[in-house]
């Protein structure tokens, strides 16, 4: 992938989050089980800031003191990210539902992206903060099929298919909700799907992005082994194997 050219003040705003995300203030709620979950997390995000920002400044990666999983999972999280935004910028004038945050602020393109990366975020802490959650590793092994098939035959786009996944961790758990994330991605990828069928440079965004989100899918399922791990059942923050 050749090295995106992105002005100074967007790659500021695409790292607008990376001290905000996971919030550390939720940390000292949580339970034990929470509180390791938190912490996987955090080291997920400080990783792939470290990892965008070299980037940006054309630095050698970050990630060479990680393992093998990290290192492939996290440099293909930052090639979806970066297609993501591309997708939104060359998208934007079809975007105006999502021009302004919910308190009314201007967002750009970076900014509405960096938007996104926090709902991931808060959506994968679910399980630390709802009532109860079960994870279901199978429906992940699972996806990138359903992925492959989908677009062979034409038909259930890549964002749907993580929202038809998702949806199964339920519905009810307000900014940490991977249901209300996954229903925003979708909403933003619709337009962005209508601003491919009008211009052409949309059109060759949106395939690099389900390119990149078909990548992203396939390396979760190489790395992370989905198809051996076992269901996890949360209930009040605390986790059970089933």
């Amino acid at each position: 992938m050749n090295q995106m050219i992105i002005p100074h003040e967007e790659q500021a705003k695409l790292l607008s989050k990376k001290n905000e995300i996971p919030p550390i203030e939720l940390r000292q709620h949580l339970s034990p089980d929470g509180q390791e979950l938190w912490d996987t997390t955090n080291f997920e995000y400080y990783h792939f800031h470290a990892e965008l920002k070299a980037y940006f400044q054309g630095l050698p990666s970050q990630l060479q003191s990680l393992s093998e999983e990290w290192r492939c999972y996290l440099e293909v999280k930052r090639k979806w990210f970066l297609a993501l935004y591309e997708l939104i910028r060359q998208s934007w004038q079809y975007l105006t539902p999502y021009h302004q945050d919910k308190n009314g602020n201007e967002l750009t393109p970076g900014l509405l992206a960096a938007e996104i990366l926090e709902a991931e975020c808060r959506g994968s802490l679910l399980p630390a903060v709802a009532a109860r959650v079960e994870i279901a590793p199978r429906f992940n092994y699972d996806l990138p099929a359903k992925i492959a098939k989908a677009r062979h035959k034409g038909k259930r786009s890549i964002d749907q298919l993580n929202y038809e996944c998702r949806k199964k961790w339920g519905e009810q758990y307000g900014d940490y909700s991977l249901y209300k994330v996954a229903a925003t991605q979708v909403g933003i990828l619709s337009w962005c799907r209508y601003a491919a069928s009008q211009d052409k440079y949309a059109k060759n965004a949106l395939k690099a992005y389900e390119l990149a989100a078909t990548d992203l899918q396939s390396t979760l399922h190489k790395h992370w082994n989905y198809r051996k791990r076992k269901q996890e059942i949360w209930e009040n923050g605390n986790k059970k194997l089933s």
